[in-house]
């Protein structure tokens, strides 16, 4: 121990005089720069002395600062390409409002929004940042635009355009076009058309964007950032509906949240943008738009030469606007010039033409999509439109045509319009919920001629009469407007409609004009409609209908759900006032959520007709034909009765969005049979625990037997079982089994869906019960500080340990500790406790405890520290003589000094001596060993998830 503290001292003096015989030195200047390095943009600029006044002069390299923000590019986008103009980035992306940085296009997903304060709106109501565009943007032709949302977007690469200003704010636009087929050449290029509002918020139909070389849809937004929602794959024929509509009520003049929607009808696919647009009023009128980028030769637009836009306009009070002053725009200048053209042809249809390069003729029909019966036949009007001075005889000719459908035209050869008749045998196969029949209409002209063709959606529906049955006469209880003759929609408003906002379906597709009285044979079942444009459909209301008198082994129904309703219980009553129960799930009419491959119908629901729209008033729809084209359902339910009683009255559940149209009870055979219900269907189940519900097996039609349980689809880590099974039933009445759902800790969470089937014979009804898997309720453990050093032994060290909860925990948790060192010792010399703050007691949220580690000192420690400190000061004036040494002129004052300083050492050294010190292990009567001591926290009383936190002390 002296020669350590001897050469301490020696060591401790020498570098205290070398620093003191050290020059004074100057702060680094490079401190500035590291200082800068992470400082934030604007400290940045005036660090280094710039005004940083537009974003362009705020530009920072991309790996510096753009990596990883909440706006990093889809790797869909189409680059700036090989033909962009020259000081545009390669690295650039193409937009609808020119070449952008990927980090400044922000990616909006289904059910998110973004808005004017930079927040992307998750659909789970969380919302994250969106980094601010730091670039500048480039039109076409490669000038660079301000990123700043003070400046609305510039036309870019507009090639033709119809646009007009109102005179105040607008509401609504609707616009319909077709795909056109692809270019015939590739050279990298991008192509947008689209009509829009305000020239930020725009629906936009796009080839060799966010697919190679393909067309797609998305809406879009501009432009800090510019923002598009999720992208769809179209193709060529398709029908594209473009739609922009303010969400604030009417008569605000003033509206600042929007929704952009685009939707392929043919696909029956719809991408949305919800968006509060950034700059500017929205008084301009985009009827239709042509916009191109790397346009190297005419080939490289689309062959057909010619995009029709059908586009109408409302102001913010919704009324339909017709005095708009169009003024068409077209980049004559642009090369290569390819016969570029831009017409408003009517009030609500333009014309952009482009790239043609030799006359040339296209076919139209009034709607791409056209409802036939089994057995029976209906006729549409082709029209030849011709461009570039065309005007020859065009032969036609049919492809597509399924077996039992059959295409003509009247007359085969016209040069103006010819009448298409489709006849469908009543062995036609049904439309239902799969894909209309495609029916391709070609035509050919002597010569060499551009020609297209022209692809018609055809719908197979059931025929109108044939069936048999005792149709139910609901005239009494008539409260909705079901449906209206397609002329007469004028009249449709939100009270006088189906669904209480506008909307009925057509009697033209339910039942044809010229058909008295309406029906449609169903399955071999004839139901009657009512009269259109009045009630005609009944909603429930809990209010029993009256049946005709009789014994039926049969109620069948036409109706449908807004929304999904889900078991839903329909009551039929018979004259003893005895009654069945039915529980049936009414599934919402439109295509887009009910009865797909990945969500199929209900069970005991079948598709009784497919309508390829309906009808609407033009405040619902947004358009001057009062239409929503998509596809929409008619749907059939199927309950058994008992025919050994005589049927009084129905009664639908007390719900507004229960709706039937038509009903007819049938007396043929029918067998046994049973069904299955679940009381409640929706689950939640803990991980490590167990969730009940009821399975009722009920019969109808005499059924009698064993019913054998089992289940499907279960989530990793769940098993199921059923109490009784299988379920005798020997009477009239439902008997249940208790489905119970067992949980493992490590089950795997999130919704599920269980599917029950109930077996016997040939008989296997299901059923679905919705399950969602939750966290174990748990706890974590932290430590705060979980480092630490003591160079006193004896000296207590505290961490405060927090005990967190999640997944609703609440309880007592026990604290535990435990030490281990790489020393040896004993537990008087290290130990660990929580004292009195152990058991934690958790209400909802976190709570601490003080984790204390103990120490003991050595005997010997007050008199080492004290001789150790006397060796070390010892030195201070020694420090004094020997610079006064090296500073003195006078020989005889150095020999002086130099004996007091030889003195001084040997009384420094004498203090480091004796002692009888056991060095700095504490070692005196038994103190701590010095060395690494880790300290394991752990806690008992619920599950503790992650790791048991330590803390690390090294005793010196």
């Amino acid at each position: 121990m002296r020669s350590l503290c001897l050469l301490h001292s020696i060591f401790f003096t020498l570098t205290t005089f070398l620093l003191a015989q050290s020059p004074t030195t100057q702060p680094n200047s490079s401190l500035l720069v590291t200082r800068n390095n992470s400082a934030s943009l604007a400290e940045r600029h005036t660090a280094n002395s710039l005004t940083c006044t537009t974003a362009a002069d705020c530009l920072i390299a991309p790996a510096q600062e753009q990596e990883g923000t909440a706006t990093d590019s889809s790797p869909q986008l189409s680059l700036a390409g090989p033909h962009r103009p020259a000081g545009v980035p390669e690295d650039f992306v193409v937009t609808p409002f020119g070449y952008m940085h990927p980090s400044c296009v922000a990616h909006v997903g289904k059910g998110e929004s973004v808005g004017e304060d930079m927040l992307l709106r998750h659909a789970d109501g969380t919302v994250e940042p969106i980094a601010p565009c730091m670039y500048p943007r480039y039109t076409a032709q490669g000038e660079a635009v301000e990123t700043t949302a003070s400046l609305l977007p510039e036309t870019n690469g507009w090639v033709d355009s119809v646009t007009a200003s109102y005179s105040s704010n607008l509401g609504e636009e609707y616009s319909t076009l077709t795909v056109p087929p692809a270019p015939t050449s590739y050279d990298s290029q991008v192509v947008f058309f689209f009509p829009g509002i305000g020239n930020i918020m725009q629906p936009v139909l796009a080839y060799n964007n966010d697919f190679s070389y393909a067309w797609s849809i998305a809406s879009w937004v501009c432009c800090t950032p510019a923002a598009e929602s999720t992208p769809i794959q179209i193709n060529p024929g398709d029908t594209i509906i473009g739609t922009v509509t303010q969400n604030c009520s009417w008569g605000s003049s003033s509206c600042n949240s929007w929704n952009v929607t685009i939707t392929d009808n043919t696909a029956n696919q719809t991408t949305t943008l919800s968006v509060e647009p950034l700059v500017g009023d929205q008084n301009e009128a985009v009827a239709g738009v042509l916009e191109a980028y790397s346009i190297i030769q005419c080939s490289d637009y689309p062959p057909n030469g010619k995009m029709i836009f059908n586009s109408t306009f409302y102001d913010y009070n919704d009324n339909l606007i017709s005095n708009l002053d169009w003024s068409p725009t077209i980049a004559g200048a642009d090369t290569p010039n390819c016969n570029y053209d831009a017409q408003a042809t009517t009030e609500s249809q333009t014309t952009l033409t482009y790239g043609l390069t030799a006359a040339g003729f296209l076919l139209s029909v009034p709607s791409g999509n056209i409802s036939v019966n089994q057995g029976s036949s209906v006729n549409e009007t082709i029209t030849v439109v011709d461009y570039e001075g065309f005007n020859g005889t065009v032969s036609f000719s049919t492809s597509g045509e399924a077996t039992g459908v059959t295409a003509s035209l009247n007359p085969t050869s016209t040069a103006t319009t010819s009448t298409l008749t489709l006849d469908a045998t009543s062995a036609a196969a049904l439309t239902g919920a799969s894909s209309p029949l495609a029916i391709t209409i070609a035509g050919t002209s002597s010569g060499t001629y551009q020609t297209f063709p022209l692809l018609a959606n055809v719908f197979v529906n059931p025929p109108l009469t044939g069936g048999s049955g005792t149709p139910v006469s609901l005239s009494s209880a008539y409260n909705v407007y079901g449906f209206y003759d397609d002329v007469n929609h004028d009249s449709i408003t939100n009270q006088n409609s189906l669904d209480g906002d506008g909307h009925v379906y057509s009697a033209n597709l339910l039942s044809p004009p010229g058909n008295s009285p309406m029906g449609l044979n169903f399955n071999g079942t004839q139901f009657s409609f009512g009269t259109p444009n009045q009630m005609n459909a009944v909603s429930g209301t809990g209010s029993p209908i009256t049946l005709p008198s009789g014994s039926f082994n049969r109620l069948q129904i036409l109706g449908t759900g807004i929304g999904a309703q889900k078991s839903q219980t329909v009551t039929v009553t018979y004259t003893d006032s005895s009654t069945d129960t039915f529980t049936q799930t009414f599934d919402d009419w439109s295509s887009e959520s009910s009865c797909t491959s990945s969500n199929p119908c209900a069970a005991g629901e079948s598709i009784a007709v497919t309508m390829p729209y309906l009808d609407a008033s033009r405040a619902a729809e947004n358009n001057a034909s009062g239409t929503d084209n998509y596809t929409f359902y008619l749907y059939s339910y199927s309950f058994a009765l008992n025919n050994s009683k005589t049927v009084q009255s129905l009664t639908l559940p007390n719900n507004r969005d229960v709706v039937m149209l038509a009903a007819t009870l049938s007396a043929g055979a029918v067998s046994p049979t049973y069904s299955l219900s679940a009381g409640p269907d929706t689950l939640s189940v803990t991980q490590g625990g167990n969730s009940t519900t009821a399975i009722t097996v009920t019969p109808a039609n005499g059924f009698t037997g064993n019913v054998n349980l089992t289940s499907s689809g279960l989530p990793a880590g769940i098993t199921a079982s059923f109490s009784p099974n299988p379920v005798d039933i020997t009477a009239t009445t439902g008997v249940t089994s208790t489905l119970t759902l067992m949980s493992s800790s490590s089950a795997t969470t999130g919704p599920a869906t269980v599917t029950v089937k109930g077996t016997s014979g040939s008989l296997s009804p299901t059923i679905t019960v919705g399950v969602t898997v939750t966290p174990s309720p748990s706890f974590s453990l932290s430590a705060s500080p979980s480092s630490g050093m003591i160079n006193n032994p004896g000296t207590p060290f505290s961490s405060m340990i927090t005990v967190a909860p999640a997944n609703g925990f609440t309880g007592a948790v026990t604290l535990t500790c435990s030490v281990a060192s790489t020393v040896a010792f004993t537990p008087s010399q290290a130990s660990c406790s929580f004292g009195a703050t152990s058991p934690v007691t958790i209400n909802g949220t976190s709570s601490q405890a003080t984790l204390t580690f103990s120490t003991q000192a050595a005997s010997a420690l007050v008199r080492r520290r004290q001789d150790t400190l006397y060796a070390v000061w010892m030195f201070l004036p020694a420090l004094v003589i020997v610079g006064a040494g090296f500073r003195s002129q006078n020989s005889r004052n150095k020999r002086l000094l130099n004996f007091l300083l030889l003195g001084m050492l040997l009384a420094g050294m004498s203090s480091c001596g004796g002692g009888g010190g056991t060095g700095n292990n504490g070692g005196g009567g038994g103190g701590t060993p010095a060395g690494t001591y880790t300290i394991t926290i752990s806690g008992s009383g619920g599950i503790q998830t992650g790791s048991s936190p330590t803390v690390t002390i090294v005793v010196n």
